[in-house]
């Protein structure tokens, strides 16, 4: 467990239910959250590159509201060339699931009029819209944005690459299974997706080698955050860094040797 310690904490005027999303785009810093009084997206976003903005952040003057509203936490996530914000619908599918919508910006501050749904051919040939019961989880793997997601009707996780203009193919279903959430990180040809299981604990495991799992530590039940940390010095082990909420309602970090 770690103790944090800031060098400076401000407090919006933003109010939220749910967790927000953090990204960096471009050289700027993008957050998002679910207004808790009309359930729409916001976001804003900081320049830390112009100095003359430093003291402020070159924030927005305002926050800016976006098409998607939700009764869950929004997810913004970046490839090379494209910022993604991701949400939920607010109704319930026959299924218990949401259908997951998707818009995408080449800036980050110009968006479409209207948002996508991803098109799915799943395993036994079917079509489909991607949906979920929590958040989806979004993790580069070399130029293909891969997104994973769940189901309410079997609880299994699903992986595919993105891509809202077309019909992607989920060759696969994952062999885990969550009701709350996912993370997940990238590196070297290697996918590492930390799931939170029946019971509260975090499994972790490597795409290609389900059957293989390692119980991390009891999450209470949240979605667990994960980021690859370099080795410093370079010749050292790079790492994970796990964060989840414990038991205890702390916030807890825990590092993992690749």
């Amino acid at each position: 467990m770690y103790n944090i310690t800031t060098a400076h904490k401000e407090q919006t005027n933003a109010t939220t239910n749910k967790a927000p999303s953090i990204c960096a785009f471009q050289g700027y810093l993008y957050i998002a959250w679910k207004s808790i009084n009309d359930d729409y997206v916001y976001y804003q976003r900081t320049d830390t590159q112009d100095a003359k903005k430093i003291t402020s952040g070159g924030w927005f003057q305002r926050p800016r509201k976006s098409i998607h509203k939700t009764t869950e936490a929004p997810v913004l996530t970046a490839s090379k060339d494209q910022l993604y914000m991701a949400s939920l619908d607010e109704s319930l599918r026959a299924t218990g699931d949401r259908i997951i919508w998707l818009t995408t910006s080449e800036d980050g501050t110009t968006w479409p009029t209207s948002k996508s749904m991803q098109s799915l051919e799943m395993p036994d040939g079917k079509k489909d819209n991607a949906s979920s019961p929590y958040p989806p989880t979004f993790s580069m793997q070399k130029t293909a944005l891969k997104m994973i997601w769940g189901s309410a009707v079997d609880d299994a996780v699903r992986y595919a690459d993105i891509n809202p203009k077309a019909s992607v193919r989920v060759s696969k279903n994952t062999d885990f299974q969550t009701k709350i959430g996912n993370g997940a990180v990238y590196r070297v040809g290697e996918e590492w997706v930390f799931t939170t299981v029946q019971g509260g604990n975090i499994e972790l495991r490597k795409i290609g080698q389900e059957d293989d799992s390692l119980t991390i530590s009891s999450a209470s039940g949240s979605i667990p955050s994960a980021a690859v940390v370099p080795g410093i010095p370079i010749y050292k082990q790079w790492r994970i860094l796990l964060g989840n909420r414990d038991t205890g309602n702390y916030l807890r970090g825990t590092y993992i040797k690749l």
